[in-house]
């Protein structure tokens, strides 16, 4: 056996086991024509090239997808004929300083530019942003670009030791008639072993149940919204229970430092958190507790724009992201929002990708139920990453118990129907006597970071129940 085919076969274990793998091969082969085997050798064998080999695999990468672009997608046609550019001439990722970066607002205004003209042929998949900017934009991508995004998250994840197959436990999501139950979502679960538990329903009493559920089941790791997993474990501990865990994988939110401690604490676990984004995920691992993310750049390349206007392939700034595989809405030098510092690879990890020394992500403001009970600051970005509604831009603020505003820009044109549903889902969340306000603005100030926040809480921490619409400092 060669040496790729041994690390084939072990993405491959990694991934299904080896039954359930054969059925998805075939079905996902005459569904999509996706090779499966093809897509997840090549992933695993990406992992183990030289630097050099990695450069040279991204440049054809590169170059392949400049040029479809060029020939299937009207909005790089014509940029690149305003630029007097041709594909046909570029030798690799070094050709990318001649292309302008692609902003949210460009990628909304010509999103049907943006879009390749064999959507029929490619059969897409569609999605939605986390809408952790603010911003939720629908995201449609090819299906082999989708298993690419797959596979290179159960790599990254395996890098620090996780084992696809055994027990996880997902806190995520909210259960109030907008989420899909899809067929092949309780599939995937069924043979990934994920237990589903919904993050936005927390309480101290359901938790302590959670955790002896969770020991029964031999779960032997977490994932899921950064907040929740410190929500859960405080709820825990003042309960005097312990869930023990070999790791805990967060992401969606930056993991403060009291937060790591106090999952340590509970689950004796190290948290291993993730980065990716809606438009391009699997962006960042950790492949040790403690180190930083490397970046899987056999199939994403991530340059940073300087205070200055420069952009390059190390240093700090906001993130530049293109994706190098997806055709059915190409991503060529996105802004994403994201920020940090980017660094060369570090070969003590045995792995040739550039690493996210630090990464500059938003820090979400908890919420308060009517009873006093926090709740993940996620909530925000589910309304609209679940809901799919018109909405440019937002932000939920709440200003006093039972009542919340959410401000959206005027031309989100929400219906009433619309609004009866985001009521809804606020107040399964937040209280059924939770007061809904909509606020129709253009006024979203960038915090002090530089961002806009999408989550802001004016409430201090209430020491007892309050009344309804009552502040803390009332």
């Amino acid at each position: 056996m060669t040496r790729q085919s041994r690390t084939y076969s072990g993405l491959l274990r990694t991934y299904y086991s080896g039954a359930a793998m054969r059925v998805v091969s075939r079905f996902v082969a005459r569904k999509w024509g996706v090779n499966l085997k093809d897509l997840l050798w090549e992933v695993d064998a990406a992992q183990r090239m030289s630097v050099d080999e990695l450069q040279a695999y991204r440049d054809r990468k590169f170059v392949a997808l400049a040029n479809y672009c060029y020939d299937h997608v009207p909005y790089y046609r014509e940029l690149f004929g305003k630029l007097g550019l041709s594909p046909r001439t570029f030798r690799g990722l070094e050709d990318l300083s001649s292309i302008p970066p692609l902003t949210k607002e460009t990628l909304r205004r010509r999103y049907n530019d943006l879009l390749s003209d064999e959507l029929d042929l490619l059969k897409p998949v569609s999605g939605s942003t986390g809408g952790t900017t603010g911003e939720p934009v629908i995201i449609l991508m090819d299906r082999w670009t989708a298993f690419v995004h797959d596979a290179c998250h159960v790599r990254g994840l395996a890098w620090s030791g996780y084992k696809m197959g055994f027990p996880t436990l997902v806190l995520a999501g909210v259960s109030v008639g907008v989420e899909k139950n899809r067929l092949r979502d309780r599939l995937n679960r069924r043979v990934s072993r994920m237990h589903l538990f919904r993050a936005l329903e927390l309480d101290p009493s359901n938790s302590v149940t959670l955790a002896g559920v969770c020991r029964k089941k031999g779960i032997r790791y977490g994932m899921g919204y950064s907040s929740s997993w410190f929500i859960f474990c405080e709820y825990l501990e003042k309960a005097g229970e312990r869930l023990p865990l070999q790791a805990v994988y967060p992401t969606a939110e930056l993991v403060h430092e009291h937060w790591a401690e106090k999952i340590k604490q509970v689950t004796g676990a190290d948290t291993m958190d993730y980065y990716g984004c809606g438009e391009i995920n699997a962006l960042g691992y950790r492949p040790a507790a403690g180190l930083p993310h490397c970046i899987p750049e056999d199939h994403a390349a991530i340059e940073v724009l300087d205070d200055n206007g420069r952009i390059s392939p190390t240093g700090t700034g906001e993130f530049v992201i293109t994706d190098l595989n997806n055709k059915a809405l190409p991503l060529i030098r996105y802004c994403n929002g994201d920020a940090g510092y980017i660094g060369d690879p570090d070969t003590n990890t045995g792995l040739p990708f550039r690493r996210i020394l630090r990464l500059d992500g938003r820090v979400n403001d908890f919420f308060y139920r009517t009873d006093g009970l926090r709740v993940s600051g996620t909530l925000a970005a589910l309304l609209f990453n679940r809901t799919r509604l018109p909405v440019e831009r937002f932000q939920l603020c709440q200003d006093k118990i039972g009542e919340i505003t959410l401000r959206h820009t005027p031309a989100a044109c929400l219906t009433q129907e619309n609004k009866d549903l985001l009521t809804r889902i606020l107040r399964s969340v937040l209280g059924d006597d939770t007061k809904v306000l909509f606020e129709e603005t253009t006024d979203f100030p960038l915090a002090p970071s530089g961002k806009r926040r999408f989550a802001i809480c004016r409430v201090s921490p209430p020491p007892r129940r309050l009344q309804l619409g009552q502040s803390h400092t009332d």
